[in-house]
């Protein structure tokens, strides 16, 4: 049987051209290092593995690559934790469109960090829900 001796990770996201803006390609290079590669056609980013030159620890590499969007998504709070935790309020609002009609707003001031989704609501009784909060 002949295995193949790459392999190709790669992921499309709505809000990857958002998350560019606040960093994604640093935190991506450092949580993947040389594993990240010029993404494939129709894709924000490509992750390649060497089968041959894996670590041992095969699961670890699998859990790793298993959080890649959401280590993507988590560009833009590290972005705007840091700048909390300097105490430098943020000049603008971060806005991450994570579906069609929805999106993330995030902010830092110098005591707090401010997320705030929007939602579109389609079903009738989670409309109704949605204005009980």
């Amino acid at each position: 049987m002949n295995w193949p001796l790459l392999i190709h990770l790669s992921a499309r996201m709505r809000m990857y051209e958002d998350l560019v803006k606040h960093g994604v390609k640093d935190l991506l290079l450092r949580e993947y290092g040389d594993s990240v590669i010029d993404p494939q056609d129709g894709y924000d980013v490509t992750l390649r593995y060497e089968l041959a030159t894996l670590p041992e620890d095969k699961d670890s590499v699998a859990l790793k690559a298993s959080l890649l969007k959401r280590n993507c998504f988590a560009s833009v709070f590290e972005k705007y934790f840091k700048m909390q935790e300097a105490e430098t309020p943020s000049e603008e609002t971060a806005v991450v469109h994570y579906h069609e009609e929805e999106a993330m707003y995030i902010s830092a001031k110098t005591d707090r960090v401010t997320v705030i989704f929007s939602t579109l609501f389609k079903d009738p009784d989670d409309i109704v829900i949605g204005k009980v909060f």
